[in-house]
């Protein structure tokens, strides 16, 4: 893969039951609004959110 530079927004909103989750991708690049490039619904948005909040140490680096 080529050098890369890129910046991601993510958001969660989980309502009344996990059925009813949304987990929303952007990208934002400088001097450009928010693009929005992928989006999560149910099990699948809480299962992805936890992995990404989740702290691991790898290779020393968190």
């Amino acid at each position: 893969m080529s050098e890369l530079k890129d910046s991601l927004l993510i958001s969660i909103d989980i309502l009344s039951s996990e059925d009813k989750a949304l987990l929303i991708v952007g990208k934002k690049k400088p001097n450009k609004p928010i693009e929005i490039i992928n989006a999560f619904e149910g099990e699948d948005a809480i299962r992805l959110y936890r992995k990404l909040i989740t702290k691991k140490k790898v290779g020393g680096l968190i």
